[in-house]
């Protein structure tokens, strides 16, 4: 895994409120989900190491109390 960067949004999308400042929250939900999700892809990687294929992947949605973030099982 070399960085996060693609699952990071781009300065144009970063999450605003109405009056134009950066809505935190969401920025952090958005860069934790893009960082799970790159664990989750390494691991599948490294599982798949050894001949073996990756068929497809799975949505799955983790449930915290602050929101739900939607993670990718590839």
């Amino acid at each position: 895994m070399e960085s996060v960067e693609h699952g990071l949004p781009a300065a144009t999308e970063i999450p605003r409120f109405d009056d134009g400042m950066v809505n935190i929250q969401e920025l952090i939900r958005i860069m934790a989900e893009a960082l799970v999700n790159e664990i989750m892809d390494a691991q599948a990687e490294d599982a798949c190491a050894d001949g073996n294929q990756r068929n497809g992947y799975r949505e799955r949605t983790l449930v915290t109390n602050f929101r739900d973030t939607t993670l990718i099982w590839v």
